[in-house]
């Protein structure tokens, strides 16, 4: 399933997600797979899967600017924008997830 780091990791195993295709542009669809495995000897309880996605964009620079006394003067300018929030329920699950690998596409 990949190289998986601390950010996949939860009790008892990991997730990762795979998309179709390595980048999208505005308007497509996004598609892929989750991939959760369960570590030996572990379950996990869990009643639901939901895929969430948050991105958004941070952008700062600095820029001279003269004041109303002529003096020049440092400027920050800091930009935030959120371009996507998305939150996708994906399947029901039983409750419990049992040792082994599991896989949900969306």
């Amino acid at each position: 399933m990949g190289n998986i780091d601390s950010r996949s990791t939860m009790e008892g195993g990991y997730i990762y997600v795979k998309t179709s295709q390595p980048y999208y542009e505005p308007g497509n669809t996004v598609a892929g797979t989750i991939h959760i495995r369960v570590n030996p000897g572990c379950t996990v309880n869990a009643t639901a899967l939901h895929f969430k996605v948050h991105g958004y964009e941070y952008v700062s620079y600095n820029y001279m600017k003269r004041g109303h006394d002529g003096k020049k003067r440092r400027k920050r300018m800091v930009i935030h924008n959120t371009f996507v929030d998305f939150d996708m329920k994906c399947c029901d699950l039983a409750g419990t997830l049992a040792e082994g690998d599991y896989s949900f596409p969306f």
